[in-house]
């Protein structure tokens, strides 16, 4: 279920309302129920671009042949809509009816192929790029556009549209606060008390007002009424709206995974080495579910403590120390070709990992982990070898550690590799907790040793050259 409760902007033209309005937003899943607000600053969005600054005719092309079957398709006589379904479909609008036939279909598909090239990964959500170069048509016809200018708002709409700069505000049950802490910082991912985060974000819109409760529950109205629960997050993102949740969720395991491996509390819940740690905001109940059967004897239910985060006032302190912060806002946009490039990537899976419940999985992210911090761009390199070597410069100045740590690590790979080549799912308990325990290691070294802003290939050369008993960094 989709609600989007728009507060609009009487200065703004109906031609560029759009771009305008503040759009607060609830998306309800299976699952999970989240809020976000698109912010009214479009002109910061890095996603963004305008259309002076693509020159590209595959797109000028596929916008214009949209533009012409969508014409083509245009009708307000009165079809019969079996036929039209039986045909691909239609929409509706301003009272006419645009058949969705098989030359339309075409076009917008070669749109949305080309359009996701420029866009790229984090923008590129089809559904999104269908319905604003949809929009965008109807606007057009609206104003009777010529069909150049018509095309041309489309690139433009797609190019600026379909990438929203946001704050997602999900539900929180990986941190708990204490002694009187009631948020934490960490890039562009804050944790904090929802009653604190809902004073600042209700007065946007008034038709939509949120509250801290218990769950995530939304109680339609005038105005519409949100609840969460008592800590909540607040992830900032820039993605295409479909894209919002993925990219929020990457965000946020990334500094989990910084604060893991920085962090200054002793909290009970702490997740241990092997433990499984939860989703950051998926719940968990902490009910064993299933029955288990050995013969006559039955086993079943039971009840566990989910792993947690708790923030006190050292952690707090830590995270605002400004190299902390510094590093922090490093990894959430990290120069291209640099170590923090490849420390963000690697953090991320390193909570991924702590996530899975197969051990199998575990052992793969760590390893991904690993890979992404310490392989080279040179194909020629024998990945393996490369990856040993530099990880043992790093654990040890002894050349007679380094050689039995890489023999280890040579080990676990090759685990790794019947794993990913054969499908082999035969790691056992103690192999992941190393790898684990290694991978976590190499990080936290990387993370107190390193300029991050050096470039990648520099810190891989210095790794090869200390690999040959040279001591690092």
């Amino acid at each position: 279920m989709l609600f989007t409760v728009e507060q609009p902007n009487p200065a703004a033209t109906a031609a560029t309302q759009f771009n305008h309005n503040v759009v607060m937003t609830m998306v309800h899943g299976a699952q999970n129920i989240a809020w976000y607000a698109s912010l009214d600053t479009r002109a910061s969005l890095h996603l963004a671009k305008n259309i002076n600054q693509i020159s590209d005719k595959d797109f000028e092309l596929a916008a214009s042949d949209f533009i012409d079957e969508y014409n083509k398709s245009w009708t307000t006589a009165s079809v019969d809509l079996g036929t039209m379904i039986s045909r691909g479909g239609r929409i509706y609008f301003d009272g006419s009816t645009v058949e969705l036939t098989a030359p339309l279909r075409d076009a917008l598909q070669k749109l949305v192929e080309r359009a996701s090239r420029l866009l790229g990964p984090k923008a590129a959500h089809s559904k999104t790029i269908q319905d604003v170069a949809f929009d965008s048509a109807h606007m057009s016809a609206r104003n009777k556009l010529a069909p150049s200018a018509a095309a041309l708002n489309v690139r433009q709409r797609i190019l600026s549209d379909v990438g929203v700069p946001l704050e997602f505000i999900l539900p929180n049950y990986l941190t708990l606060f204490s002694g009187g802490v009631r948020s934490i910082q960490l890039g562009v991912v804050e944790a904090a008390f929802t009653a604190d985060v809902v004073a600042t974000y209700n007065p946007r819109n008034p038709r939509v007002v949120m509250r801290a409760g218990q769950a995530f529950t939304v109680t339609n109205g005038s105005p519409m009424i949100v609840d969460l629960p008592a800590v909540c997050w607040v992830v900032k993102v820039e993605a295409a709206l479909g894209f919002a949740e993925e990219e929020a969720k990457w965000l946020a395991d990334v500094m989990v995974g910084l604060l893991r491996l920085s962090y200054q509390g002793n909290g009970h819940r702490y997740p241990n080495t092997g433990d499984v740690e939860p989703h950051p905001w998926y719940w968990d109940s902490g009910q064993r579910i299933g029955v288990k059967y050995t013969g006559n004897s039955v086993q079943f239910g039971g009840l566990y403590t989910p792993a947690a985060y708790e923030i006190d006032s050292a952690t707090v302190t830590m995270a605002n120390a400004s190299a902390f912060k510094a590093k922090a806002d490093l990894l959430c946009n990290p120069p291209s070709g640099s170590v923090a490039e490849r420390t963000s990537r690697g953090l991320g899976w390193l909570t991924r990992g702590r996530q899975s419940l197969d051990k199998s999985e575990r052992l793969l992210h760590h390893f991904t982990a690993i890979e992404a911090l310490l392989s080279t761009d040179d194909k020629s390199a024998p990945v393996v070898q490369t990856i040993a070597r530099h990880a043992a410069a790093i654990w040890t100045s002894d050349n007679t550690q380094r050689l039995e740590f890489a023999s280890v690590l040579k080990r676990l790979y090759n685990i790794r590799s019947s794993l990913v080549h054969s499908g082999n799912r035969s790691a056992l308990e103690n192999n992941v907790k190393l790898i684990q325990i290694i991978a976590e290691n190499l990080y936290r070294e990387v993370l107190t040793k390193v300029d991050l802003k050096e470039k990648h290939q520099t810190f891989c050369n210095n790794l090869q050259r200390c690999s040959y008993g040279i001591a690092w960094p």
